[in-house]
């Protein structure tokens, strides 16, 4: 027991309060961008959106006009001890309450609509938009880390979509009522209960300010465990040729760990959001049974006030609680959305020109002529390359690896594009062909002028 107590304490602290640190992640985190295209998808369904607010103001009322009505009925039926009119009374409060039920299961089922809607448009421009990317881009990238975000990054921002909208709103307006009708009822005692907001801003500022980088942290290393683990799968073959287990297995648990610290600072701080606030919360409802009944003796209030005060101070103090834990979900959110749209922003592979033309492939000869290219800016990999393949003949590529070997092929099927010189087949230069014509023909290409690959070891 002793060292499940000890055990919280010997996580190893995330780099979260350096400054250096913190620079560079806010270059690269734009929230408010990233809030701006969540809501242009919102916004293709704008009537819904608009039914979804207004059944938020409905229940948000009712919800308000609940305890104000029992409030009333207290100071007349059990303080003026009579049972006069008692049946309207009943039957205005199951209306009340009637209404705010039916509003809210409305609210939640257009939300869903919405949210899902959003959601699976956003996953398949993202999945079309991989398959129009060039193969530079799936050079540097895991397989894994893009299935991380085509599944858990968007099931991340469904997730979000389809009660936190709903709540932020319910949850404002709320608030405001709650502030508006406490101080018609009584601006003193309403004073009192807002003294806890400066605590409560401090406590939420000193949480939220780390678990946004956190959450963040958590989906990168989420996304990085993803893709070790397809690549190690989907090479299994490979590893146990290679007697790499141990290697593997040691790198993954690395990166398991690695999410497992983010994950559990995350999850860490951002609980203590719940327990402050109903610290708070219940500190709130002690002063106004305090000083409320102090004011009731002084017949500055009346009871039934006080209890609708007290229904109130819970009133007040959940929305900032639920606004609070919404708005870790949503940094959460945030940070998958971010990942999402960064593929999205991608540039998709260069268009044919303009004169290509779309024509088969005759004889399959190739010719590379003087032709110079690098992945990098100042790094050559060919070098002013120069030969002919005529259709029929073979010919074999041997060197070791990073010679250039399958850098050749991949120049020949146009996965990219030569810095200096010209790649021609058939005597005509593959730049004037559309990418369709050359690699829908690229297997007659190889299989007649036998352009293969090898390797040997240096």
């Amino acid at each position: 027991m002793l060292k499940d107590i000890r055990k919280p304490f010997q996580y190893p602290k995330l780099p979260i309060d350096k400054k250096e640190g913190a620079k560079k992640r806010a270059k690269a985190k734009d929230t408010k961008g990233t809030l701006r295209r969540i809501w242009s998808y919102l916004a293709e369904r704008k009537g819904l959106l608009i039914l979804v607010m207004l059944m938020v103001v409905i229940s948000a009322i009712f919800g308000l006009l609940g305890p104000f009505v029992i409030g009333k009925a207290i100071d007349h039926f059990i303080v003026g001890k009579t049972v006069s009119g008692l049946i309207p009374v009943l039957l205005l409060l199951l209306a009340i309450y009637i209404i705010q039920s039916l509003s809210l299961w409305f609210q939640n089922y257009w939300m869903i609509t919405i949210s899902q809607g959003t959601v699976f448009r956003m996953r398949s421009e993202l999945f079309t938009h991989l398959h129009e990317l060039p193969i530079p881009f799936f050079d540097k990238q895991r397989h894994g880390e893009l299935m991380s975000r085509v599944t858990n990054d968007i099931e991340n921002v469904s997730s979000t979509l389809n009660t936190s909208v709903i709540q932020i709103l319910s949850n404002v307006i709320t608030f405001v009522g709650t502030i508006a009708v406490m101080l018609y009822m009584s601006p003193l005692l309403t004073l009192i209960t807002l003294t806890i907001i400066p605590v409560m801003a401090a406590s939420l500022k000193w949480i939220t300010n780390r678990t946004g980088k956190l959450f963040k942290e958590q989906q990168k290393n989420l996304g990085d465990l993803n893709g070790y683990i397809e690549e190690s799968v989907s090479g299994a073959k490979v590893i146990k040729a290679y007697s790499r287990e141990k290697q593997i297995t040691a790198e993954f648990l690395e990166k398991n760990a690695a999410l497992k610290t983010s994950g559990f600072w995350a999850q860490t701080i951002s609980g203590f959001i719940p327990k402050v606030m109903n610290s708070l919360n219940n500190l709130s409802f002690t002063m106004i049974a305090a000083i409320g009944g102090l004011f009731a003796l002084k017949g500055w209030i009346s009871i039934g006030s006080i209890v609708v005060f007290a229904e109130y101070s819970r009133q007040f103090t959940r929305p900032l609680n639920d606004l609070a834990n919404q708005f870790n979900t949503m940094l959460s959110a945030i940070a998958g959305a971010e990942r999402v749209f960064d593929v999205l922003d991608e540039k998709e592979e260069r268009e044919d020109e303009k004169n290509a033309v779309h024509q088969p492939i005759q004889t399959g000869s190739i010719e590379f002529r003087d032709v110079s290219f690098g992945y990098d800016k100042g790094q050559q990999t060919l070098k002013h390359l120069q030969f002919t393949v005529p259709a029929g003949q073979s010919i074999a590529f041997v060197g070791p690896t990073g010679a250039g070997k399958t850098t050749v092929t991949n120049l020949l099927a146009r996965f990219y594009e030569p810095n200096e010189g010209k790649i021609l087949i058939d005597g005509t230069d593959i730049k004037t062909l559309t990418r369709a014509s050359l690699r829908k023909n690229m297997g007659f290409v190889l299989q007649d002028s036998f352009l293969f690959q090898g390797t040997i070891r240096e």
